[in-house]
């Protein structure tokens, strides 16, 4: 069941596909939408505390009141745009560092949805280790739920994303499932759990490169869902593992609990 999801805004290029997925959950599900946009403290670290006989450079003052002046524009922008789609009140702006900021706001909340640029930033990467709740992560287009694929490489991870997405999801009756060059390992927990209920799950078994067949397999649905990372960035990079890759790459919403 959903009933309350928190947009987190940035100066993201993808504004308007994170308004239509509110809008898309508000009108599927009748669920209360609040958007956050955090005024990032953390551009003041510029700015060297003031000491006596030190002196400031003043470039760095300007750079900060320059920003400020940016960011106070694009709330502006983003304040128009809210409500055309929702109440304007639900739009919350507040002051702090921006992944601490949303995840004690997600407390209220049953789902977080925020967007990626063509790289994960130092943001999102906190986000990605340290939230609580589900996820859904958006880029080039808005959510839609008609053709729902699952990145399965069958670890309690994956497991344990589907079934939080069947529970708030209730009404998705059918998805793809995707395992890439891991015939030998069974795992039919998804099927078995699923026989007697109304809802299917075509499971495939595939080979070749795991990213490639994920990301060829992805243009032909508009929602993934896959496991999250547990791994330091730096350790997905090093290791080879595709959860990081997977999130820069594909153009449709992703779903991570």
């Amino acid at each position: 069941m959903l009933r309350k999801v928190v947009i987190l805004f940035g100066n993201e290029l993808n504004t308007e596909n994170l308004l239509k997925t509110g809008k898309a959950l508000k009108e599927k599900y009748n669920c209360e939408i609040k958007g956050l946009y955090v005024r990032d403290l953390r551009k003041h670290e510029i700015i060297p505390p003031s000491v006596e006989g030190l002196v400031v450079d003043p470039s760095s003052r300007y750079i900060v009141e320059e920003w400020e002046k940016f960011e106070s524009e694009q709330i502006t922008i983003l304040k128009d745009k809210f409500k055309s789609y929702f109440d304007e009140n639900n739009l919350i702006v507040k002051d702090g560092v921006t992944p601490d900021t949303a995840l004690e706001e997600l407390k209220g909340f049953d789902l977080l949805v925020l967007g990626k640029g063509e790289r994960i930033s130092p943001d999102l990467k906190f986000i990605l280790k340290n939230h609580y709740k589900p996820i859904i992560i958006v880029s080039q287009e808005p959510i839609k739920f008609d053709k729902v694929m699952i990145a399965n490489d069958k670890s309690f991870k994956i497991n344990k994303s589907f079934f939080r997405f069947m529970s708030i999801f209730e009404d998705i009756k059918e998805f793809d499932s995707y395992s890439v060059g891991l015939e030998d390992e069974e795992d039919n927990s998804f099927s078995e759990y699923l026989q007697g209920s109304d809802k299917v799950i075509r499971t495939k078994e595939c080979q070749g490169d795991e990213l490639e067949v994920l990301i060829e397999e992805a243009k032909e649905h508009n929602l993934l869902i896959m496991g999250n990372l547990t791994h330091s960035y730096l350790v997905e990079k090093i290791t080879g593992h595709i959860g990081v890759k997977l999130i820069e790459s594909l153009k449709i919403p992703i779903f991570i609990a």
